[in-house]
């Protein structure tokens, strides 16, 4: 299909947009869905994720999550965007990933692990969606968690929470 051919379409205003399914196989023609002389709405920002409030148990001291925690005075740190993934300790036999995206993430309280000083619980809020190109629907059997936000350190990085 090319553009040209959907110009004209008995109006007196002309066409501003073509609304097409685009071929990403290579089989067929893309596919006109429809034309328009004007469209509001085209370029707004998508709605919000919905927020939840997150409870990482046990991270190990030395991840770069509790780091960036802890260096920080200020009694709420923004992460802003990153990505949770939960994967099997075993890849062989603890079943699929499951993954999901993570927004406008902030650290709203942290303490000490009860009755393990060498690791953090720390409470965030965030915008969640699940990934669902990617990954299985079933947790695995034996999960790790793992957590990447580009904003620790200025690059992405892992963080790793224990079960």
């Amino acid at each position: 299909m090319r553009s040209e051919e959907h110009l004209g379409w008995e109006r007196d205003f002309p066409v501003r947009y073509l609304l097409v399914r685009e071929d990403t196989d290579g089989e067929e023609e893309d596919v006109l869905w429809g034309r328009c002389a004007e469209v509001e709405g085209l370029f707004m920002d998508p709605p919000p994720l919905p927020r939840g409030v997150l409870t990482l148990r046990g991270c190990p001291r030395e991840s770069l999550l509790v780091q960036a925690v802890a260096d920080s005075a200020r009694p709420v740190r923004l992460l802003g965007d990153g990505m949770l993934s939960i994967e099997p300790v075993d890849p062989s036999s603890g079943g699929p990933p499951r993954f999901w995206d993570l927004e406008d993430t902030a650290v709203l309280a942290q303490w000490p692990t009860a009755g393990d000083p060498e690791r953090v619980d720390i409470v965030v809020g965030t915008g969640v969606r699940e990934d669902d190109c990617r990954g299985g629907k079933r947790l695995p059997s034996s999960p790790r968690f793992d957590l990447w936000f580009p904003s620790i350190r200025g690059t992405a990085h892992r963080a790793v929470a224990a079960p």
